[in-house]
């Protein structure tokens, strides 16, 4: 199999979290606006490596019952220390890390692939050297 062929069967699942990493930024002033607290603030509970993932696969519903007292800078340092925490351990092929970080069909979908590749006996190699001008394109002008 040629080099373009395989980096296109494994760009495909970065550029689904990119999106969910999008999805979670555009809602970030939404969550904000109705004074709760996001992703970023809520401390998970420990897992093991053979953990289920639905331990917390509420996360979101318990967002929706914290304060939120986030400002852009904290929401957007976090954001990017997450988003190069999922990719490294989504390249290193480590599903233990993500679980509770990803909605469950993310999830899903990067532990078929990470199961596929190791399968296939591939490795992927990612070395993310930095987030430059992370920042929220859209914002309601009504909050402060």
């Amino acid at each position: 199999m040629n080099e373009a062929a395989e980096n296109g069967s494994s760009l495909w699942p970065m550029i689904t979290f990119g999106i969910y990493w999008a999805y979670l930024i555009a809602t970030y002033e939404k969550r904000r606006r109705k004074g709760l607290k996001t992703f970023f603030d809520l401390v998970l509970s420990p897992h093991e490596p053979g953990a289920a993932h639905d331990q917390n696969s509420n996360w979101f519903t318990i967002l929706s019952n914290r304060q939120n007292d986030l400002d852009d800078d904290n929401f957007l340092t976090g954001a990017v220390k997450t988003y190069e925490f999922i990719l490294t351990n989504y390249a290193a092929g480590k599903t233990a890390e993500l679980v509770g970080l990803l909605s469950p069909d993310v999830f899903e979908v990067f532990s078929n692939h990470i199961e596929d590749r190791a399968t296939r006996g591939e490795r992927l190699s990612l070395d993310i050297v930095t987030l430059s001008d992370a920042r929220i394109v859209a914002k309601d002008s009504a909050i402060p």
